[in-house]
């Protein structure tokens, strides 16, 4: 892969990845989600890891660690609800 076929796509991942933390966030305060909702905390885990994979790539380290921590929580919180989903349907 050429390095401007790479620096596209990785522009692509950083762009996807920011629309899938911007949408569910600007849903959430439109009333629209709930902030913890199992669809808020994917798109938040795969938004995160989409911008750590350009951050990452750019050398931007500590907007990576922020990247990576986010997703770690919204993992965190994503098993917490899938876990208290199950609790209430056995």
């Amino acid at each position: 892969m050429s390095t401007e076929t790479l620096d596209l796509l990785i522009m692509i991942i950083g762009i996807a990845g920011g629309l899938f933390l911007l949408t569910p966030y600007f849903l959430v305060s439109a009333g629209k989600l709930s902030g913890q909702s199992v669809v808020y905390q994917f798109l938040n885990i795969l938004g995160s890891s989409l911008l750590f994979i350009n951050t990452t790539y750019h050398g931007a380290y500590p907007t990576s660690v922020v990247n990576i921590v986010w997703a770690i929580i919204g993992i965190v919180t994503l098993v917490t609800a899938l876990r208290a989903r199950a609790g209430k349907n056995a």
